[in-house]
C-alpha cells in the first residue's frame, strides 16, 4: 500500500521513531488510510507489517508533536502504527514490533535507543 501523502525530509536526520497504538482494527485503518492516518509502516495482531511510506521520506504520521524541543516530528522521525482494539498486545505483533525495530536502528543508526518513542491515538470506530 502506499501513502498519498508524503514529502521529502530535506535535511532533517532520522533521528526518532515513533511507537502509535492505535485502538481499532485493520478494516478502519485501511479505509482510513491514506487519506487521515500515514505511519511509514502499521503492525496487525497477526503480526504483519504493511509498508505505507518509505522510510527515506517524511509521512504525516505525529500531527501537532514536539519531543526534546523540536517542534514537528515529522521530517526527523519514522512513524509505526500498531493495530489493537483490546487487551494484551499478541507474541506475534511484539515479535514483528521488534524486529522491525531492529532493522529501522540497523539502517539509521543515528536513531538512539532514548529516541524510540510511543504515543497512542483514538480513531472513530
Amino acid at each position: 500500500m502506499k501513502s498519498a501523502v508524503n514529502s521529502s525530509r530535506g535535511t532533517a536526520p532520522i533521528d526518532t521513531i515513533i511507537v502509535h497504538h492505535a485502538g481499532c482494527n485493520v478494516g478502519i485503518v485501511l479505509s482510513t488510510f491514506p487519506s487521515q492516518k500515514r505511519p511509514h509502516s502499521m503492525i496487525d495482531t497477526d503480526g504483519q507489517i504493511v509498508k505505507l511510506c518509505r522510510d527515506l521520506r517524511s509521512a504525516a504520521h505525529a500531527g501537532k508533536s514536539r519531543w526534546k524541543g523540536v517542534i514537528g516530528m515529522n521530517p526527523s522521525s519514522i512513524g509505526i502504527e500498531i493495530l489493537n482494539t483490546t487487551g494484551v498486545y499478541p507474541e506475534a505483533q511484539y515479535l514483528a514490533l521488534l524486529g522491525l525495530l531492529d532493522r529501522l536502528t540497523s539502517n539509521f543508526s543515528s536513531v538512539e535507543s532514548w529516541n524510540i518513542i510511543g504515543s497512542q491515538r483514538h480513531w472513530n470506530k
